[in-house]
């Protein structure tokens, strides 16, 4: 869908604004975004591999987590949006505030 058609979609103007501010920000608890394309249907996010998934697969596959890693991905979700309130990013985005990788691999990415 070309740009001009946000006017009549509105939930179209929050996935451009999701693509900006995802192209803009770097965070290691924040899924990297490489690109976007479209078709006349659909627009396709490039993100980064998140070996296990993404959280919401780990809830369904598992149904709860122990403390410990409840208290990980937590750390993880609360450092995330402290980065995107300090850079005046509305973390409601599209995902943006909920993309989380739950791989227990916590290091930075390497560039």
């Amino acid at each position: 869908m070309p740009l001009h058609c946000a006017c009549i979609y509105p939930w179209l103007m929050r996935v451009f604004m999701s693509i900006q501010v995802l192209s803009k920000i770097c965070h290691p608890f924040i899924v990297a975004f490489h690109g976007a394309m479209q078709d006349p249907d659909n627009i396709y996010y490039l993100l980064e591999f998140c070996r296990g998934g993404d959280l919401g697969s780990l809830l369904c596959k598992y149904g709860s987590l122990n403390w410990a890693t409840s208290q990980f991905f937590l750390t993880e979700i609360l450092l995330a949006v402290h980065f995107l309130h300090l850079k005046q990013v509305d973390a409601s985005l599209g995902r943006i505030g909920c993309d989380v990788c739950t791989t227990l691999e916590s290091s930075p990415r390497k560039k």
